[in-house]
């Protein structure tokens, strides 16, 4: 199997994404479809990818989980369309499913005040953030 090696090179700076540059990523790329679908145009991975640099695959991994969740969907021509009016996208409801994805462990009982006060910090410091939606962004 041979690779280029420019995709070979950039797939190696983005072997593992941390769970912010996840938010971010899709955040922007659900930004960048909403504008263009909003102006009629196309949205391509393959496009957005070299406009980014960022390799094609961390993109299509969170296309599949951006879907998978429902804020995508695929046209009948495999096309990367809003899946709902991004004006009832709620911006925490987007980063809540992004920070509960993957595999979760059993927290036993002694370590269940770390899960409440992560809970709290998080409730409270979503407050103001959690009245945006992804239209929000749009218009930035």
């Amino acid at each position: 199997m041979h690779q280029n090696f420019r995709t070979l090179e950039k797939e190696f700076q983005f072997r593992q994404l941390s769970f912010s540059a996840r938010e971010i990523l899709s955040l922007a790329i659900l930004v960048d479809l909403g504008k263009k679908y909003a102006a009629g145009e196309e949205w391509s991975p393959e496009e957005w990818d070299l406009s980014q640099k960022i390799p094609l695959r961390p993109i299509n991994q969170l296309l599949s989980l951006l879907e998978e969740k429902g804020f995508i969907k695929k046209s009948e021509k495999g096309q990367f369309l809003p899946a709902r009016p991004y004006e009832h996208i709620p911006l925490k409801e987007v980063i809540d499913s992004l920070r509960e994805e993957g595999d979760h462990i059993p927290i036993n009982q002694e370590l269940h005040y770390l899960q409440e006060l992560q809970k709290n910090y998080l409730e409270k410091g979503w407050e103001e953030f959690s009245r945006l939606t992804l239209k929000d962004l749009l218009n930035a």
